[in-house]
This record gives C-alpha cells, sequence and structure tokens, in this order.
C-alpha cells in the first residue's frame, strides 16, 4: 500500500533539485534549457517537474535524441556545433549510451557558455551490482568524467550526501528524521547517508556490503541485519 509520492529516487530528488535551480536562471535568461544527459526515466522525472511548476519557456535538450547525428558524430563536428545560449543547466544521470561525446558536449556548454552555469547530477555509485555478483560501472564512474572537464562544481542529489534528504523535506515537510530508519546494503552511501542526516542506520547483509567488509569499515550501523526480512 506505498503511494507513488512515497517512493523518492536520486532522479527524483533531481528532478526537485531543478525546480529549486530553474527560478534563479530565471532571473537572467527569459528562455531556459536543460542539457541531459540521461535515460528515459530520467527525462520523464524533469518533464512531469516542469510541468508541475508550470515553468514557461523551460524546455529539456535530450542528447540522445534532440542533436541531429550526435552520436556519429566527429570530433571536428563536435567542435564546429554551434551551441544554444538558452542552455544554462546541465543535468547527468546514468545511461548505458553514455559516450565522449556526451561528455565533451557537457565540457563546451560548461565552459563556453557566457552566463551562469548549473551542473546537476543524480548519484555517484560508482558500481552497482547486476546478476551473478557480478560489478558493473555505477552512474558514479559516469558523472566523474563530467566533473573532471567542468569548472562549476557538480551537485549530487543521491546518498550519501544530505542534499537528498534536503530535497526530500521539499516534498514531505512533515518527514521526522527522528522517526526515520536508513536501510541499506553499502556504508558507504546508505549508512552515511543516514548518519550525515542523523537518521538510524540499518545495514543488510544482502548486497554489497559483507560480514568482513563491515568488520575492516570505520563506518558502523545501528542496527545489522541478515536480511530485510528481519525488519517484519
Amino acid at each position: 500500500n506505498v503511494d507513488s509520492q512515497q517512493i523518492f529516487t536520486s532522479a527524483s530528488a533531481a528532478s526537485v533539485y531543478l525546480s529549486v535551480v530553474i527560478p534563479k536562471v530565471q532571473k537572467y535568461l527569459s528562455h531556459v534549457k536543460i542539457l541531459l544527459v540521461g535515460s528515459q526515466g530520467l527525462y520523464n522525472m524533469l518533464e512531469n517537474e516542469i510541468r508541475a511548476h508550470k515553468f514557461e519557456n523551460v524546455s529539456i535538450m535530450w542528447t540522445r535524441r534532440d542533436i541531429a547525428d550526435f552520436d556519429t558524430m566527429s570530433v571536428a563536428q563536435l567542435t564546429q556545433l554551434k551551441l544554444d545560449e538558452n542552455v544554462a543547466i546541465v543535468v547527468a544521470g546514468y545511461d548505458h549510451l553514455y559516450r565522449y561525446n556526451d561528455i565533451s558536449l557537457c565540457c563546451r556548454y560548461l565552459r563556453e557558455q557566457k552566463h551562469e552555469m548549473h551542473l546537476i547530477g543524480t548519484n555517484d555509485d560508482q558500481t552497482f551490482p547486476a546478476a551473478n555478483n557480478i560489478m558493473l560501472a555505477g552512474t558514479g564512474s559516469l558523472l566523474a568524467a563530467i566533473q573532471a572537464v567542468s569548472p562549476v562544481d557538480m551537485k549530487i542529489c543521491g546518498k550519501p550526501h544530505k542534499l537528498l534528504f534536503d530535497l526530500i523535506k521539499e516534498k514531505h515537510p512533515d518527514i521526522e528524521v527522528g522517526k526515520c530508519l536508513m536501510v541499506g546494503d553499502r556504508l558507504s552511501t546508505d549508512i552515511v547517508f543516514g548518519k550525515n542526516c542523523n537518521m538510524k542506520t540499518a545495514l543488510v547483509l544482502t548486497g554489497i556490503t559483507s560480514q568482513e567488509d563491515l568488520e575492516k569499515s570505520d563506518i558502523k550501523p545501528t542496527f545489522v541485519l541478515q536480511s530485510i526480512r528481519d525488519l517484519f
């Protein structure tokens, strides 16, 4: 019996943060464009947030769709590409089609625009667990390349950053930290996030972190669970 409004992902957080940034940009641009490197799901969330706030003259330029022949552009063509002067926000998230051209276009916008630029990232998990205990590159490994070429600091909206909880409170102002329990399987993100927000924390040992990892780490949760089923 969980309402969709109770589900808050790092993409949700990025869309809420976008609604904070847009009014700032509208003070110096009458038309605002957002350069998006990310998935269809992230695109949909950003669009929904723009509509919900009824922002006028705000649009998304998605690298997957809105730049002709972007995937096959040569370095020379990318260099000659005319930049849109209304782009003032770059949003980056997970995209398995992410490539050199995405990084380079972000680099150009963040360095060449004449006005203030804002850089937003969904989360900085370096890896994520796939099937059969195989680890694949996570969103954080992709965002690191953009941050490396950017003169603008990236605002990361996901765990373990406290900004995530601030954005949750934007949507749910009645939430009480004392009644929150942060449950997760990764010490460096889930448990640190809970600690950063003064929550009690519960580590489950069915994912990233093993008992051996926990014993070696300086990060200690309030509770340790063999499975999330132990909560019930």
